[in-house]
């Protein structure tokens, strides 16, 4: 799957030398099936990552918001919601 995307290609090789360095990384997309190829890529390569999108309600997004170890976050758009996230885990 990775060879076959050039996108893929180069977050392969930038997610474990940001990940070395301690940078968490914030993944925008307008359409939540590019978040479900990424998911499949990053679970994949054993990479922690946390899946912020209009799926998530209630209870599961409070439990989100309180899992702060993660190094990657994906969201499917812009909004409140993705604002806060990024200044409570100071992304």
């Amino acid at each position: 799957m990775v060879k076959c995307s050039g996108k893929l290609v180069f977050l392969d090789k930038l997610l474990p030398k940001l990940q070395a360095e301690g940078h968490r990384v914030l993944i925008f997309s307008q359409f939540k099936i590019m978040l479900d190829l990424l998911e499949d890529f990053l679970r994949g390569r054993s990479f922690g990552y946390e899946r912020l999108d209009g799926d998530i309600v209630g209870a599961a997004r409070q439990v989100n918001r309180n899992r702060m170890k993660r190094d990657i976050y994906m969201h499917v758009r812009r909004d409140a919601l993705t604002q806060e996230t990024m200044q409570a885990k100071n992304i």
